[in-house]
C-alpha cells in the first residue's frame, strides 16, 4: 500500500511509518529531503481543485438562467425566497437568524413582485385610457363633420365646403351631456355656422345666399342687383 505524502491525522497511516511524517498546518506531510516546496504544492494543487469545482458550479448556475431576462431571473429569485420562506426548503437546521433573515427576503420579494405587478396594471390602464380617448376623439370628429356638413350643404358652394370644415371644426365644442355642438363662446352650433357663412360671402351659393328662400332683386329666387354684386365679389376673390 502506498504512503500518501500528505495525511490529516496520523491514524489514517500504517503506525510503523508516521515516525516519517511531520506536523504541517492542519494534517501531516512526510518529511523528505529533496523535494523543495512540497508542503506549499498540496495546498495550490487543494485551492486549485476548489477554484475548478467553483467555476463548474457557476457554469451550471449561469446555465439556468440563459436566454432569461433580467425580469425573469428576478422572478425565480422571488420565488426561491418564498419557497424557503414557505417551508417547502427544509430550514429546521439553520439558525434562527437565518430563517428570519430568509423571511424577510421572501416579504421583500413578494412586495417587489406586487410592485412590478402594479406597475404593470397601471400601464396597461394608462394605454387603455388613450385608446379610449383616440377613439372617442374619432367618433366627436366624425360626428362633428357629418353636422357642419349637414347645416352648410346647399348654403355653401361644394369647392368652398373643405375651408368651412376646417374652420368649423376648430371652433366648434361638443357638449356630451347635451350631445349638441356650440362654439367656443356658448353660441349654438347651428347659429356660429349661419354666423361664418354671413361673414364668408364668397362661400355663398348664389342660387342660396346665406339661407334666404326667395329673391330680394329684380326677379325671383335671389338673382337680382344684390346676387349680381355677390357674383362679382366672388370673382374678384377668385
Amino acid at each position: 500500500m502506498p504512503i500518501p505524502f500528505r495525511t490529516s491525522s496520523l491514524d489514517e497511516v500504517d503506525e510503523k511509518v508516521r515516525s516519517l511524517y511531520k506536523k504541517s498546518g492542519d494534517g501531516y506531510v512526510l518529511d523528505v529531503d529533496g523535494i523543495e516546496g512540497a508542503e506549499e504544492v498540496q495546498p495550490l494543487k487543494s485551492a486549485l481543485e476548489r477554484v475548478r469545482k467553483e467555476k463548474d458550479d457557476l457554469k451550471k448556475k449561469v446555465e439556468l438562467f440563459r436566454g432569461r431576462s433580467p425580469e425573469e431571473v428576478e422572478e425565480l429569485f422571488d420565488e426561491l425566497q418564498e419557497l424557503k420562506a414557505g417551508g417547502k426548503i427544509d430550514l429546521s437546521k439553520l439558525p434562527e437568524s437565518e430563517r428570519e433573515a430568509l423571511v424577510k427576503d421572501a416579504v421583500e420579494a413578494k412586495t417587489r413582485r406586487l410592485m412590478r405587478e402594479k406597475e404593470d396594471l397601471v400601464r396597461q390602464l394608462d394605454e387603455e385610457k388613450k385608446e379610449r380617448e383616440t377613439l372617442k376623439g374619432q367618433v366627436i370628429g366624425s360626428k362633428m363633420e357629418s353636422f357642419i356638413s349637414e347645416k352648410l350643404t346647399g348654403r355653401v358652394r361644394p369647392e368652398a365646403m373643405e375651408d368651412a370644415l376646417y374652420i368649423a371644426r376648430a371652433e366648434l365644442v361638443y357638449d356630451e351631456e347635451s350631445g349638441s355642438f356650440h362654439h367656443k363662446d356658448g353660441t349654438a352650433g347651428e347659429k356660429y355656422l349661419q354666423q361664418l357663412v354671413d361673414k364668408k360671402k364668397h362661400w355663398q351659393n348664389p342660387s342660396k345666399g346665406s339661407g334666404a328662400s326667395g329673391g330680394t332683386g329684380d326677379t325671383a329666387g335671389g338673382t337680382g342687383p344684390s346676387s349680381m354684386l355677390d357674383l362679382v365679389k366672388e370673382a374678384c376673390t377668385k
